[in-house]
């Protein structure tokens, strides 16, 4: 059984194919289990549902976080996956948007 479960798309994140070209090449390596794991997004999901249904591929939802926390006095920065949602949960997308948001503006900052 060939497995993914860490995969990014270039719609939701930093990936380089399509949700739909995903799925297309997820059939030509003939992966049979599969998460989208978008970073802090989750607006895929419920196409790759479908998708995954059309391609005879076993699905979850997934999400990468990424979650910043002190320890002592240095700022710790980690991603962390999480799987089996509710795709459509609105508390959840509303939440991942704030953090794109802030993540968005922070990047601005930086720039500036």
């Amino acid at each position: 059984m060939k497995i993914d479960l860490h995969i990014h798309t270039r719609s939701g994140s930093d990936g380089s194919l399509s949700v739909d070209e995903v799925f297309q090449e997820a059939g030509k390596r003939n992966i049979d289990f599969m998460s989208i794991t978008d970073h802090d997004s989750v607006d895929c999901q419920q196409k790759a549902i479908a998708l995954a249904k059309e391609h005879g591929i076993d699905y979850i939802t997934g999400v990468e976080l990424n979650v910043t926390f002190q320890h002592f006095d240095k700022a710790v920065s980690l991603d962390f996956l999480g799987y089996q949602y509710d795709a459509g949960n609105q508390n959840l997308r509303n939440k991942l948007r704030l953090i794109a948001q802030h993540r968005e503006n922070r990047a601005l900052q930086i720039l500036s």
